[in-house]
């Protein structure tokens, strides 16, 4: 149907002229009523401002320095936070270190530890290594030593934990029996009492049980420390045993990486901030504050003699004890005080203060009032002039803004008809089945959401369909992974029926024979029909066997963890040679010599795999065909070779016979449930060894059970040189 032309009433305007009059009448007078409000405003209280002006900014600077005081607090707790949780680490990494046994450690590393003439366990020689010292109060023994071993691998993480943050000073491990193992190197010889008890120092003792019940990470006060690196505090935290206290981690701060931290805050009208500690030890003083507070910052100490004690800083710095800080003892202990007026030095100060959490410490950010005054005065007179160049700026931003408005509103009557026409365009498109349409845009918001609707709605559709699609092919997906585990369950129970089946049928026959003609068997018919049926038996338990090891390993994804005894090749192997002999009676069985090297295995888990190995090569090797075992020795493992004469593996079958269940094409009428390999794989991998196949078509296989070599250390009398030894059975200190 087609439009005639349209004619407009008489007077009418376009959409465009319309709005834009519409705009103007609307927003021409609320705007000249602002500007004259503004000027009046502005004169009739400009001295009144004038006169509020100095009490404005001092109150404004009191809620400024208060939460600066706050974010900087705020941001000192997140450093302090950081730290604690590496010492948190350090903690666990700790305890691992004293549960695992000893690692293999290097000749080198041991020949930098002597002992003292007082009886002390030092290390020489440091570079960039950790120190160790070991007080000779309680004796050094195997016990001692080993736990020197233990402990050498947390020495990567100490340094870590120094290099990686500006404030770490030094990281350390201390026990209960005045063992510290300690990062950067320091000459402990000379800076320790060859005697020292470690548990007298309040980076010992405020981790124990009396002064943490909790367990958790803790922080000290402020103390000199006995190890030469001055003034500091330290974040610490216990390291707990079953049985007990084994020893404390810590990382220390120096008092001078605090006081740097602190001169780097941006404080403004020359103020400084003084960080307290929760018992109102003032920890970091900068320079600006010294003279104001009367005291000098005790960055370094000189180490005349060695520290046997605690050593605290003096009570003058500490706030609840000094009457003329009085105000800043009020502001330290209320939590909800304000910015409070403190004199010092002559001048009055205002101080606000922000709480460190974590350690319970207090930072207080000081000002001279005087500074933030005669920034006052400064601005009273910018005032003025920025009162009237507001004014000068505000109308002629609301002639631009007229203009502007006017020109954009000119625009309107088309950002709504175009969009509703496009709108209709696209509904065309989707009532003829083209769903994926882009939504018009407009720019308003109402008609934005419209056209998306009707996108949305047309996609959704088109969605639906696919979603049919896709649950249609889960659904054919999992019918088939329910058809693999079927055939798999079918697999199992035909392997095992057929195991079964030849035994069965040897033993019924038996027995219808001694039911037939027990009283005309001879005695060696007997005893060959007892043979017939014990071999029957045993068959059957070796396929029970075969499927409860087989559960007992894949019940747990890898298996049960082993349980590592001492052991020998010559105790695996006879039991599996035996019952060869027995099964295979036509086999020619070959051993080479087994060494006297011990292994840590699980002997009853490493029995199954050298049987089933055994018994592999011995079942395909032939009536007449013979198997050889033989073990070789390497660095760092032993391997137990076992060879038979058989036909082989075909290549493209050797990567699967590991895999449970398989057997190869070479297995026809051989017994046999494809489970032994597998089983050894896994027991082997459990131990962190490895099954290697080698197979050649008609010249044999050869598998190859490989096992790590256990490590056994040998220290000397005369000093701490340790020697390692594969495969000895003691240890001599």
């Amino acid at each position: 149907m087609e439009h005639g032309p349209r004619h407009d009433a008489p007077g009418s305007v376009n959409l465009a002229t319309w709005i834009s009059r519409s705009y103007l009448r609307t927003a021409i007078l609320p705007l000249l009523l602002i500007e004259l409000t503004f000027l009046a405003i502005y004169w009739v209280s400009s001295n009144f401002i004038y006169d509020r002006n100095a009490a404005a900014v001092e109150k404004i600077s009191r809620d400024y320095l208060s939460d600066l005081a706050q974010r900087e607090a705020l941001s000192i707790s997140g450093s302090l936070d950081s730290i604690a949780g590496m010492t948190n680490i350090l903690a666990r990494e700790a305890r691992r270190a004293l549960d695992l046994p000893a690692p293999p450690v290097s000749a080198a590393e041991m020949a930098r530890y002597r002992r003292t003439p007082a009886g002390a366990l030092v290390t020489f020689g440091g570079g960039d290594k950790s120190a160790s010292f070991y007080s000779g109060k309680r004796g050094i023994g195997p016990v001692q030593i080993d736990k020197v071993r233990r402990l050498t691998r947390i020495d990567p993480l100490l340094r870590d934990l120094k290099e990686t943050n500006a404030l770490v000073a030094q990281s350390y491990f201390n026990s209960w029996d005045t063992y510290n193992r300690i990062y950067p190197y320091m000459d402990a010889a000379d800076t320790y009492p060859a005697d020292m008890d470690v548990r007298t120092y309040n980076f010992y003792y405020e981790a124990d049980a009396q002064h943490n019940p909790s367990r958790r990470q803790t922080w000290t006060d402020a103390y000199l420390d006995p190890a030469g690196a001055g003034w500091m505090v330290s974040s610490i935290a216990p390291v707990y045993s079953p049985q007990r206290l084994e020893g404390v981690v810590g990382i220390d701060i120096t008092i001078g990486a605090l006081i740097e931290h602190v001169l780097a805050m941006n404080i403004p009208w020359k103020g400084y901030a003084i960080l307290v500690g929760r018992d109102g030890t003032m920890l970091a003083i900068p320079g600006p504050g010294e003279s104001d507070l009367g005291v000098r910052e005790m960055r370094q100490h000189a180490y005349d003699r060695a520290v046997t004690s605690d050593t605290f800083k003096p009570e003058s710095y500490n706030l609840l004890r000094r009457k003329d800080l009085a105000p800043l003892a009020t502001l330290f202990r209320d939590n909800r005080a304000g910015p409070t007026d403190v004199t010092l030095n002559g001048r009055r100060m205002i101080a606000a203060r922000g709480a460190v959490a974590g350690p319970g410490w207090k930072l207080l950010v000081l000002a001279p009032a005087d500074e933030i005054l005669s920034e006052a005065e400064s601005l009273r007179a910018r005032l003025q002039t920025i009162g009237q160049l507001m004014a000068l700026a505000l109308f002629l931003f609301y002639c631009i803004f007229l203009a502007y408005l006017y020109a954009r509103t000119r625009k309107l009557s088309k950002k709504l008809s175009d969009p509703l026409q496009a709108i209709g365009e696209t509904i065309a498109e989707i009532g003829a089945g083209r769903h994926d349409q882009a939504a018009p845009a407009s720019g308003v918001t109402e008609i934005d959401a419209l056209s998306n609707s009707l996108v949305h709605m047309s996609r959704g559709l088109a969605q639906a369909y696919q979603t049919i699609s896709e649950q249609e092919r889960q659904v054919s997906t999992a019918l088939q992974r329910e058809v693999t585990i079927n055939a798999a369950q079918r697999r199992f129970i035909d392997m095992i029926s057929h195991e079964f089946r030849t035994p069965l049928t040897v033993i019924d026959s038996c027995g219808q024979i001694l039911a037939r003609r027990a009283d005309q068997l001879k005695p060696d018919d007997l005893r060959q029909r007892s043979v017939s049926l014990r071999r029957a038996v045993r068959r059957c338990n070796d396929v029970l066997a075969s499927a409860l090891q087989l559960l007992r390993v894949e019940k747990t994804g890898r298996g049960e963890p082993p349980r590592l005894k001492r052991a020998m090749w010559s105790e695996l192997v006879a039991p599996a040679q035996e019952s060869l002999r027995e099964q295979y009676p036509g086999r020619t069985i070959e051993v080479g010599d087994l060494p006297a090297t011990p292994l840590q295995i699980d002997p009853e888990m490493m029995r199954v795999a050298v049987a089933a190995v055994v018994d592999n090569a011995a079942r395909y090797a032939g009536e007449d065909g013979h198997v050889r075992i033989s073990v070789q020795e390497q660095d760092d493992r032993t391997i137990l070779s076992v060879s038979d004469s058989g036909p082989g593996i075909a290549p493209e079958e050797l990567a699967q016979v590991k895999q449970r269940f398989f057997r190869g094409t070479n297995s026809a009428g051989t017994p046999g449930a494809g489970i032994g390999l597998y089983l050894a794989d896994q027991i082997l991998d459990a131990h962190g060894g490895a099954l290697e196949i080698h197979s050649e078509k008609d010249r044999g296989t050869t598998v190859a059970l490989s096992l790590p070599k256990p490590m056994t250390w040998q220290v000397d009398d005369e000093g701490l040189v340790l020697s390692a030894r594969d495969g000895d059975t003691s240890e001599q200190y």
